[in-house]
């Protein structure tokens, strides 16, 4: 499964401006030992974050940050946890949001509620609770990828229909579009990345885990789930959307021929969009909230990240110094947007209000205002200790769904049977 961060096609004007908004939030660095500075780990995959990292390193040279660039966020887990088992781990490491709760259970990341208590009132509820876990805070948000609906404006216009804003309109639309041009599929539904399903079912209430008092109760079934999986069911069995795995050949050939007319997806697609679509076609997409069940439904996640101190850091209070830097600093949340991710904070959100978006939607003006409007009412969500075993179980069953023409809401009870059992066979107590 293609993982991502919240990465966006940011100009360098945007990245001036969220300086220039934030200056007012700058923290520094503690001085060293007269021994030298204390020297930091960082294992990362993002090369926005490598930029950071420069920045701080330049400002700050009693405590100094190398970074490790892992390749990949799947490459990254199973090396992180052997590092730890031998205390060979880093002090600082990214984490994707639905990976913190396995991280923190299994003692790889590291308690920072004592060393960070004020840093929680820079951000939303809801995107502090990626972070959190049962009271307790294992990392530090610093990506962030609300799902939006990005559209190719002439697909739309030459099928008479207007930018869908109910998912009803957009079932509606689709089935204009395909009646227009059979070649073109609404969007195309990737049952192998459960990151897709679970922000769409986020929007109607949908939290596949929830945790009290060290206590787990699994919701992979849930009404607002299965409400979600028979809508997009239906779109499939209708030929409205296609379904496949997204990165793959077929799928770029599809996206660069504009044979697709909208993404339902995390905010970071623009930076994709600009390296596969046809170069003639980029201002043809622009970027909409998601269309919504009923008015004033939140959106969901889909992508973004977290950053935590090990467990095996020898410096976790300069570590944790430099995770509220890399959180609030504006010359790091100016790094972070140059290198193409939306920050996490409320304040680096905001920042960018009135920013445009190079390329996409022939700089579309309005685009960083879409994202932080969106980004400002997300949804809830706790995840759970299992969750990678149960992306897995659930890629499978619905790929056997696809194949066999069973329904996607029955493979969801094969899947909460499945995240159940392995929970307890895992040790954890499950309501």
């Amino acid at each position: 499964m293609q993982k991502r961060t919240a990465r966006i096609a940011a100009p360098v004007a945007a990245a001036g401006i969220v300086a220039a908004a934030l200056s007012g939030c700058a923290g520094g660095g503690t001085g060293g030992s007269g021994d030298g500075p204390v020297e930091l780990t960082y294992w990362t995959w993002s090369a926005a974050t490598a930029a950071a990292v420069d920045v701080w390193n330049e400002q700050n040279p009693d405590i100094q940050v190398e970074t490790v660039d892992m390749g990949r966020a799947e490459e990254q887990t199973a090396k992180l946890l052997a590092a730890v088992r031998v205390d060979e781990g880093p002090d600082l490491f990214q984490s994707e949001y639905h990976t913190v709760p396995s991280y923190a259970v299994s003692d790889v990341a590291l308690d920072i509620t004592e060393l960070l208590p004020d840093i929680e009132a820079g951000f939303t509820e809801s995107v502090w609770n990626l972070v959190n876990l049962d009271g307790a805070s294992y990392a530090v948000p610093v990506d962030l990828a609300p799902m939006v609906m990005y559209y190719r404006t002439d697909i739309l216009e030459s099928a008479g229909v207007e930018v869908p804003t109910t998912w009803d309109e957009y079932r509606a639309a689709g089935e204009a579009i395909t009646a227009m041009d059979p070649s073109i599929t609404m969007t195309v539904f990737p049952p192998s990345d459960f990151g897709f399903f679970t922000g769409l079912a986020q929007q109607v209430g949908s939290s596949w885990y929830e945790v009290d008092g060290g206590e787990w109760s699994v919701n992979v079934n849930s009404d607002a789930d299965k409400k979600v999986a028979e809508y997009w069911d239906g779109l499939v069995r209708e030929g409205i959307v296609d379904a496949s795995v997204w990165w793959t050949p077929e799928w770029t050939e599809q996206l660069a021929t504009g044979k697709i007319a909208t993404f339902p997806v995390g905010a970071w697609l623009a930076g994709s969009l600009g390296d596969l679509a046809n170069p003639d076609d980029f201002a043809k997409w622009q970027v909409a909230p998601l269309p919504t069940w009923e008015e004033g439904d939140p959106t969901g996640f889909m992508g973004g990240s977290a950053a935590a101190v090990a467990a095996t850091s020898d410096h976790p209070e300069e570590a944790a110094e430099f995770l509220a830097w890399l959180a609030s600093d504006p010359e790091a949340a100016a790094a972070m947007v140059e290198g193409g991710e939306y920050p996490a904070s409320v304040a680096g959100q905001e920042a960018l209000t009135g920013a445009p978006q190079e390329g996409i939607g022939g700089d579309q003006a309005d685009f960083y205002d879409v994202i932080s409007t969106v980004a400002s009412d997300t949804a809830s969500v706790t995840w759970g200790p299992n969750v990678v075993a149960v992306s897995t179980s659930f890629r499978d069953e619905l790929g056997r769904a696809l194949q066999s023409g069973g329904s996607f809401a029955d493979a969801l009870d094969t899947v909460q049977e499945f995240a159940v059992e392995d929970l307890e066979a895992q040790g954890f107590e499950v309501k």
